[in-house]
């Protein structure tokens, strides 16, 4: 394990995991091969036993995120455990540390491209330079989404909920300035479900938000079902909640450089 941050590169994709293995060591060389270095870092953003850790990494740029920071800095979780709700601490706790990026990408785990990495992150960062926070399925408070539960659970963003904005962050892209502004937010006391918290606090402070697919009010005309494909319903299509994706499904599809989640093997 190495820690080598703060090369000089502007941006970083932090691949976000609780636990590691192979196919985590191979998303992680997959990324790090596909976009160029010499803009990008790439590091493993990691929830774990170091014990777990150092069995299994080599030659792997890894952030050990410390879950006493959440304490000292006095955000509030909406539960034991950054499950769920608050599977964004990790990465204030990275930006408290590194704050010297441009652009933070966030992915999980289970996130799968297929295509190679630098057509997305490239043409997000070339395109969409303006976008404060770049997500999916970013839309406002509607009949259609009314009875989606994270609406109403734990919500103590300071903001009615017909007002509230959503998204969906299983990948996605932060500024500096986003981060900043959501770390002076949170350390006010108030929090919510992060698919609620994010988006809602920086739409009604002036920030930049957009869906770099789909096809809500938030995604720019030459982005509709780019990178992923909605469907009917509240975060359906290619980036969803549930089912899981397995790998033959993903093939079958025959859908190149599209986002899929949740991904199993």
């Amino acid at each position: 394990m190495k820690e080598t941050y703060n090369r000089g590169n502007k941006n970083i994709l932090l691949l976000s995991t609780h636990f590691i293995n192979n196919k985590i060591i191979n998303l992680y060389k997959k990324i790090k091969k596909d976009v160029s270095t010499d803009n990008y870092e790439v590091v493993i953003l990691y929830n774990g036993k170091m014990l777990d850790l150092n069995s299994h990494v080599k030659d792997v740029n890894v952030f050990l995120w410390d879950r006493s920071f959440i304490d000292n800095i006095g955000y509030h979780m909406i539960a034991s455990s950054i499950f769920p709700g608050s599977c964004h601490f990790p990465l204030l706790n990275f930006y408290l540390n590194y704050p010297n990026y441009d652009f933070f990408w966030f992915i999980e785990y289970d996130v799968w491209f297929t295509g190679n990495w630098s057509s997305l992150i490239s043409d997000c960062d070339k395109n969409l330079k303006d976008i404060d926070f770049l997500s999916s399925h970013i839309e406002s408070f509607n009949d259609a989404n009314l009875n989606w539960g994270w609406w109403y659970k734990y919500n103590n963003s300071g903001y009615k909920y017909n007002k509230c904005i959503k998204g969906f962050n299983p990948i996605c892209r932060y500024s500096l300035d986003a981060l900043k502004f959501i770390d002076k937010y949170q350390r006010k006391g108030f929090y919510a479900h992060s698919e609620v918290l994010i988006t809602t606090c920086l739409f009604h402070n002036g920030f930049k938000l957009c869906n770099f697919g789909g096809n809500t009010s938030f995604t720019p005309e030459n982005f509709h079902n780019k990178y992923y494909i909605q469907e009917r319903g509240v975060n359906n299509g290619t980036i969803r909640w549930r089912p899981v994706y397995h790998y033959s499904e993903i093939l079958n599809s025959n859908l190149n450089n599209i986002l899929f989640h949740p991904f199993k093997e």
